[in-house]
């Protein structure tokens, strides 16, 4: 879903998720996957795309994000902007590599995964269960 097909009513009303990947399959598998534990999502396909969605939503409440992508803001660049701009923001990031540049301050997720077991736990980093 683009940041204007987001309806009005989704955005603040549910808790906001952002995902970043360039993988197109992957990155709609994670989305409906959150869609169904009833969070407002929105897609972006590259960390300068997921900047100027981030600009334009204060209500995002946790970022996903690929390592790997084009553009000029891969997702340990997209991370650290994050962290500077927007420390409220939880972000997560996800890699088929080891991501040692990032320290402790990053939960990072190693493909491949079950996109079903992402958004359980991204859920539950969100929604600590009952």
């Amino acid at each position: 879903m683009s940041v204007e097909e987001m309806p009005a009513q989704d955005r603040g009303a549910r808790k906001s998720i952002l995902v970043v990947d360039d993988e197109v399959l992957i990155r709609l598998a994670i989305a409906d996957e959150l869609r169904g534990f009833g969070f407002a999502v929105l897609e972006a396909a590259n960390g300068d795309q997921a900047d100027e969605i981030l600009r334009a939503h204060p209500e995002i409440s946790l970022v996903l994000t690929d390592v790997d992508m084009p553009g000029s803001l891969d997702g340990v660049a997209l991370a650290h902007l994050i962290r500077q701009q927007r420390p409220d923001i939880k972000v997560m990031i996800m890699s088929g590599w080891p991501v040692q540049q990032l320290g402790t301050n990053f939960v990072t997720l190693r493909k491949p995964f079950d996109p079903a077991a992402v958004a359980r736990y991204v859920k539950d980093s969100i929604e600590p269960p009952e």
